[in-house]
């Protein structure tokens, strides 16, 4: 019997470089990603979407420069099934 092979999708991929993080912890450490700022919507707000806005980053890794925006719950842990929270 062959052991089906969990296929997950990276955390973020840069559309200049091709660089992939496979997680959000391999993001943050990554020492190549500048955090820029957050971007406020208030048309988001209005709409009661989860997020208010998307926090920009910079890859800066041999000079890449791409702007990687994110959205902040993307950060949040996952609530796991049976939990209480």
């Amino acid at each position: 019997m062959t052991e089906k092979k969990k296929q997950t999708t990276p955390f973020k991929h840069c559309s200049m470089c091709g660089k992939t993080w496979e997680t959000k912890t391999e993001f943050l450490a990554d020492t190549s990603i500048v955090l820029n700022g957050y971007q406020w919507s208030k048309k988001a707000m209005v709409n009661k979407q989860q997020d208010h806005g998307i926090l920009i980053y910079t890859h800066t890794e041999h000079n890449c420069g791409t702007s990687i925006a994110i959205y902040p719950s993307a950060f949040r842990k996952k609530k796991r099934k049976g939990t209480q929270q």
